[in-house]
This record gives C-alpha cells, structure tokens and sequence, in this order.
C-alpha cells in the first residue's frame, strides 16, 4: 500500500511501527491519505480505508518482544518455528497428514533440545542393522523396532503405536478437510 508513493513514507511507516508510537504511524497513514485522496481512485481510497483500519486496529500486537520485557527464548518452541512448518505445509503445496505433521513438529523439538544430532547417528541404527543383516522386510523391522526396548530418547518414549491410536480416537467421527 506504500510503495509506490515513497521510500521516505516507507521509514516513517516502519520507524513507526519498530518504535511502536502510534503517534507516528498516524502522523505516516495522514500522510498516505492525502497522497491517496489526491488520486481521487475510488478503489484505491477503499483499500486505503481498510488498510488504515486493519493497521490501527491490529496496532497493539505490533509491539516487539524485548518491548514486552520478554526474552525471545521465553517463547514457545512452535511459536518461534511457525514460519518452518508453515511454509513447509502451506506454501509448497505438499499434502501433509497428521502423522506428518506431528513428525515434523517432533524434528523440530529434538532440533532445539540439541538431541536431533541422537536420531541420525545413535543407538537405534546398530539395532537397525542387525535386523537389517538377517534379511528382514521394513515391515518386519518395524514390528521388532515396536518390540525392541527404547533408546532414541524423546521421539520414541512417546510410543508410536500408542500415538496412533491415542490420534485415531481423538479424530473419530471428526470431518478433517484436506
């Protein structure tokens, strides 16, 4: 919306917003509005509207964290790693199941618990190969793995098969749109 007037107006609007003075952002979208009105653009002076309304309407929740006396780690693990599993489920247009999603959200968690460096090269890969050795289908080293005890830590503790079933009950007769 601001754009295409200029790059100064542009500063005002972000200076406005990365201070949080409100005064100032109205004193920017004054501005825009006469710059705006000069168009005499019908459409123009009605998205000009519900950008003014929606900015100052939302304007509270534009103040930063360290504004707010929160330290940035204080936030949740999937608030601060949205964007990663947003833009993975969303934008790429890949189909994601739950179970791919809860695997992904897992990742993430080991990620910032500095345990994902266990999944790819501890324990569970000499188990593995050992099944792997004696000629076993996937289906079947699964089936050991979900017999065999547990030593990948947070991933596994959670029981897969229980998780699936836990899923199943949570989602019966519930219409998931996909």
């Amino acid at each position: 919306m601001v754009k295409p007037y200029s790059v100064e107006l542009l500063d005002q609007f972000m200076k406005a917003i990365d201070s949080h003075c409100k005064q100032k952002l109205k004193a920017a979208i004054d501005t825009l509005e006469s710059l705006v009105l000069l168009n005499q653009n019908e459409k123009k002076i009605d998205n000009f509207t519900i950008f003014k309304n929606r900015i100052l309407g939302n304007f509270k929740y534009t103040q930063p964290p360290e504004q707010r006396n929160l330290d940035t780690a204080s936030l949740g693990i999937m608030e601060s790693q949205h964007r990663k599993i947003s833009y993975r489920m969303k934008n790429r247009g890949m189909y994601w199941s739950i179970d791919h999603a809860d695997a992904m959200s897992h990742l993430i968690l080991l990620s910032y618990n500095q345990e994902l460096r266990d999944l790819f090269f501890g324990n569970w890969r000499n188990e593995y190969e050992k099944y792997h050795s004696e000629g076993m289908s996937g289906a079947k080293v699964r089936k050991k793995i979900d017999q065999a005890p547990r030593s990948l830590g947070t991933i596994v503790n959670a029981s897969w098969k229980g998780r699936k079933q836990r899923d199943k009950q949570r989602f019966a007769g519930k219409k998931i749109n996909r």
